[in-house]
Formats: structure tokens, sequence, C-alpha cells
């Protein structure tokens, strides 16, 4: 049996290929944990900023995993970086892992399955990156909220920072299956940040790759949702708040007011069904098929005549 980890190598001018995991093996742990040669079982502790909303207070939640990468220097080999996956103990807040010796930090992302990468320098900050995505498959505050955090090798405590804010809605009308939150200009819900971080502390992001100007949140009829924002958007021309019913759009609401968000916010619009718009730009053509919210989304002549009537 041979525990693999992921890896990516990386040399002075070119990339080298640097195995994270081991050949041999040491005795089991104490909880029958297979420890590879080289590796070790360490508990990390948490500072939080998430997951479950419990009293105003964020709370780990039961089976919370975090992603954990390091950078190991392998020589003449290069940089290899490697991850693992752990689950953390929602009664303390300890994270028990199997790593390797980090060069010289170790990272975490949360949710565990969150798209993130790490890239390893050797003379400038490691930058991670985190994909923020532009749906949620069940609108909870856990699904909405990403964050990251690093501690050194030797302190071990993960101070997590948030990598996105959240908009806070409730939805009233029975049947809602998904919620659209939209931008009309170019600013984004949604992409990959790239960032590094300033001791604790996340710097600013420097670069954003693949923007989305719309997010998705299933919903089930009436309730309390969330959908995850990337920080630092600039939401200069407002916003729409759209429900469906399937692919039905039976109401939206449209904020025209600018919005500019920091890091670790959550904006509440309260009720989207408050907000309804009785007046809309809608757009159409003659082989639309979509519901006319946008040139890109055009309605057909069956959309035209169903909205005038």
């Amino acid at each position: 049996m041979k525990r693999i980890l992921s890896l990516i190598a990386i040399a002075a001018g070119m990339a080298a290929l640097a195995s994270c995991a081991k050949e041999a093996f040491v005795a089991p742990a104490e909880n029958n944990t297979i420890i590879p040669e080289g590796m070790k079982e360490v508990v990390f502790s948490t500072i939080l900023s998430k997951t479950t909303i419990a009293e105003g207070q964020p709370v780990w939640a039961e089976k919370d995993s975090v992603k954990i990468l390091w950078v190991e220097d392998n020589g003449e080999a290069g940089l290899a970086v490697c991850e693992t996956k752990a689950e953390v103990n929602p009664v303390d807040g300890t994270i028990k892992a199997v790593v390797g010796e980090a060069r010289d930090y170790y990272y975490a992302v949360y949710p565990q399955w969150a798209t993130s990468t790490l890239e390893a320098s050797a003379d400038n900050p490691d930058y991670l990156q985190v994909t923020v995505k532009s749906t949620s498959a069940d609108g909870s505050w856990a699904a909405a909220h990403y964050a990251a955090a690093l501690t050194t090798a030797g302190e071990l405590t993960f101070n997590f920072k948030s990598v996105s804010n959240a908009l806070k809605f409730e939805v009233t009308t029975p049947g809602v299956t998904k919620v659209q939150i939209s931008t009309p200009d170019e600013a984004m819900t949604a992409a990959k940040v790239k960032f590094a971080f300033d001791g604790e502390e996340i710097s600013e992001t420097v670069e954003v790759v693949t923007p989305q100007k719309t997010s998705t949140v299933t919903v089930n009829g009436p309730g309390t949702y969330y959908a995850p924002i990337i920080c630092d958007a600039q939401w200069l021309s407002g916003f729409v708040v759209s429900e469906y019913v399937g692919n039905e759009l039976v109401s939206f609401s449209e904020a025209t007011n600018p919005l500019s968000w920091g890091r670790s916010e959550i904006y509440n619009i309260g009720t989207v069904e408050d907000h309804t718009s009785t007046t809309h730009d809608w757009f159409f053509k003659a082989d639309g098929n979509g519901t006319g919210e946008s040139w890109d989304n055009a309605a057909g002549i069956e959309k035209f005549i169903e909205l005038l009537s």
C-alpha cells in the first residue's frame, strides 16, 4: 500500500519531477494511520472565520474538511508542491493530518473540494490560487464561504481568512429552484483569485482569472440562502437578482446603486420578492430562445407575447 500525494515540482528556470510520497513506512500511529517514511502526523489548531453560524459565532461543523498544501525542497530536483486533505474536529477545531517537512509554511484551503493550486517560488512569495465558483449547490453559508490560512512549520496554527464574501437573501415564493445574481457591467461575481500572504493576512489579489458575471444558487423554495462573491469586487452599476422555477423566470429585483465589496463581508438584501421590479429592459430577437434578460440570453416572439399578456 502506498499513499500518493499530488505534486507539482518547480526548478529554477524549468519544471522538475520530485516525489512527495515515500516508498518505505514507519510504524502506524496510535490511530492506526499508516505514515510514509519522511512524513509525520501533526495536529494543527485553528482560529476560525467559518463555517456554521451558531448564535452569531462561526463554528466548525461535522465533516468539515480542509485541503493542506506545503512546499518541499528537494535540492537539485527542485521544489515540490504537495497536498493532502483532512477533517476538522468540530469540538476543538483541531486538524490531524499526515504531512511532509515543509520548506517554510503550511497552507490550508476551505472547503477541501475548492479548486486550488499553490505556485511555489525560490525567490518570491508563494502564490495561492483559489476558485470561487459561480454555482452553489445548496445555498448554505458553508458552501458560500471560501477561506484560506497560512502557518509556519513551527507554529502549526491556521488563522483562517476569507477568500470570498457572501450575498444573503430570503426566498418566500414556493417552488423556486434557483436564484441568479448578475452584474450588468464588467463587474465580477466569481473567478479564480490569486494572492499571497502578508504574515497571517491575505494580501491584495494579484490576479483574477476567468471572471464570471453571473452566479447561480440552487434553492429549495422558501428559506435563507447565501451566494459566494469574490472579494474586492466593484459593482458600479448595481446588480440583478432573478428567481426561477425550473428554467422559467418568475421574478427579479434590480439594485442600481453601486456596491463595493471589501473582504469578509455579508451583504443582506433581505427578501428577494420585496424588491421585485415592475419595469425591466427586455431583449428580443427573431431566433431568440432565452429569458430576455440580456442580448446573450435574448427571448423570441413567444416569450415576447407572454410578457405582454
